[in-house]
């Protein structure tokens, strides 16, 4: 995966997200709107080839982004720990 940023000001960050689809982009997106962000969406025009872009506006949609990120790997990280408890 590489981001790319796309447009960057004070409240609006626009990213294209290389070499991902749908699945990784809807488990973002809705960790934005958890995270806090007062709009959260992207864009795939087409699934084989396109890649998608990422809008996120808010207060600090860096923030916002990192926080995401860090409850998605926690998320992960449990999920992680779940499955081998059943291994």
């Amino acid at each position: 995966m590489e981001l790319k940023i796309l447009e960057s000001k004070k409240n609006r960050l626009k990213l294209e997200v290389v070499g991902e689809g749908h699945t990784f982009c809807n488990l973002l997106k809705d960790g934005l709107w958890e995270a806090g962000a007062d709009v959260a969406g992207y864009n795939l025009e087409h699934p084989l080839i396109g890649e998608p872009w990422l809008l996120i506006e808010g207060d600090n949609p860096e923030k916002t982004l990192t926080g995401a990120v860090n409850k998605l790997r926690s998320i992960n990280k449990d999920l992680r720990a779940e499955f081998k408890k059943i291994k």
